[in-house]
Order: structure tokens, then C-alpha cells, then sequence
């Protein structure tokens, strides 16, 4: 019985390519005295570029599915100050978890200061149980400005908070595609933008400051489906974060 076993099981070990194993595979290819480096580094190249596409595709599947969920979520947070609605991070996150649990995904969030520059690096890296996974950058400045472009009552360390709050929202939107449900201007229309005054005090700003104007633009377009690339295009609601890019710039930024 031993000297039968001994016999069939190579015979078992060898079977064809279509149920094949990739170990079983190289096993057989080892002993192939043609089979070269050069020749094993292609196959592992090619299986590294299939099996990286295969991740893709599942994780764009079930982005599309995890998209197809979410829909719209209601700007329940209200700016005293502005008289404005947002979407509150919380509310966020708490429809987004069963979802995300769902297809798969794990989100973790970072920041890093940008050399040179006075913006911070905030990111957001969706990763799929596939193992692949997407970043998504928007740098910003430290938010020290009040509602109107003024100084706030806020600390170094609410500045932070805040602006660290605000990243995390517009990341997650744009990795997204979220609807925001209700107006940006207390239900009057459609958005607005900022006041003749208001794109005069941007132009003015813009006209003083060292840095480059196309990043600035950059900066503005970041979160909106529509370039911003003129005074009189930036979003009312996005004057303060204008004034916020300016005012981190004069302390230092290029």
C-alpha cells in the first residue's frame, strides 16, 4: 500500500494548466532546466499587473454600489454666523458606516504640513478589502478668519479643529460624489456668489499677494464641479476660506 502511494502521487501533483495552481506552476517550472530568471520575473510581472487589475475592478464594483446608496445627505448644521446651512461631519459618518461596512471599505484620514508653503496636506485614503485603496488631497490653510474675512474668537487649536472638520467633509464628498441636499443661501435659489464688494476684495487681495494666482485658483476650485478661476465666480459661501488662503499666505507662503 505504501509503495502504491509513493507511486500515484506525483501523478496527483501533476495536473493540467486550466486547474492548475500559480504554485504548482512554478513548482513544475523549477524543474525545467529552460525556464530562466528572466523568464519567472516576466510571469511574476504579468500576475502582479492582473491580479492589480482584478483589485481595481472590485473596488470600483463596490464604489458603485456604496455610491449608488448614499444619495443625499440634508445639511442639518446651521452657521449662527452666516445664517447658513452645512452638513455636520457626524451626520456623515453615521449613514456612511453600515454602508461602508457593506462593500468593504476602510476610510483613515491624515494631515501633513506642505514644504514651503503655509497650507496643510489633508487626505483621505478609501481602502477596499480587495487591497486596493485611493487618496484624495485638499490642502488647506488654517482657518484664523471670522465668518466675514475677520479675525475669530477661535484659538490656535479650535483654528485646527475646524478647518480639520471641514477637510474631513468636502474628502469624503469628493471621494463620493455626495449630493448636498438643501440650498447653500438659506433657500433662496441656487447658489450664490459672492458680492461685487466681496470679488473686489478678492481681485485686490489676489493683485498683493506673492503667490502664484493659479494656485490660488486651484485652491478654490477644490470640492466644486466647476472651475473657479475668476473673483466673481467664488461660491458666497467659500469667501472666508478666500480670505483664509490669503492671510495664510502673507505669513509666509509663496
Amino acid at each position: 500500500m505504501t509503495k502504491e502511494l509513493a507511486t500515484t502521487e506525483p501523478q496527483q501533483t501533476d495536473m493540467s494548466p486550466a486547474g492548475d495552481s500559480f504554485l504548482s506552476f512554478l513548482l513544475r517550472a523549477s524543474k525545467d532546466p529552460d525556464f530562466s530568471v528572466e523568464k519567472f520575473q516576466v510571469i511574476m510581472q504579468a500576475k502582479e499587473r492582473a491580479e492589480d487589475q482584478e483589485r481595481r475592478r472590485l473596488y470600483a464594483v463596490d464604489m458603485n454600489g456604496l455610491q449608488s446608496e448614499v444619495g443625499s445627505i440634508a445639511k442639518s448644521g446651521t452657521n449662527d454666523h452666516t445664517r447658513s446651512k452645512y452638513i455636520r461631519l457626524d451626520d456623515m459618518l453615521v449613514q456612511l458606516q453600515p454602508l461602508l461596512d457593506k462593500y468593504g471599505f476602510a476610510v483613515g484620514f491624515d494631515c501633513a504640513p506642505i514644504q514651503g508653503s503655509p497650507l496643510l496636506d489633508f487626505t483621505c485614503t478609501f481602502t477596499h478589502r480587495a487591497g486596493h485603496s485611493e487618496t484624495k488631497h485638499l490642502p488647506l490653510p488654517v482657518d484664523g478668519t471670522g465668518s466675514k474675512g475677520g479675525h475669530s474668537n477661535m484659538n490656535a487649536i479650535q483654528s485646527v479643529g475646524s478647518t480639520t472638520t471641514y477637510a474631513r467633509r468636502y474628502l469624503l464628498e469628493m471621494h463620493l460624489n455626495i449630493a448636498r441636499k438643501g440650498d447653500d443661501n438659506d433657500g433662496n435659489g441656487a447658489p450664490q456668489c459672492v458680492t461685487e464688494a466681496q470679488a473686489k476684495r478678492i481681485a485686490d487681495e489676489l493683485a498683493l499677494s506673492t503667490t502664484d494666482p493659479s494656485r490660488f485658483w486651484r485652491f478654490m476650485s477644490m470640492g466644486s464641479l466647476t472651475p473657479i478661476d475668476a473673483p466673481e465666480k467664488v461660491l458666497a459661501r467659500d469667501f472666508k476660506r478666500a480670505m483664509a488662503f490669503f492671510q495664510a499666505a502673507s505669513q509666509g507662503g509663496k
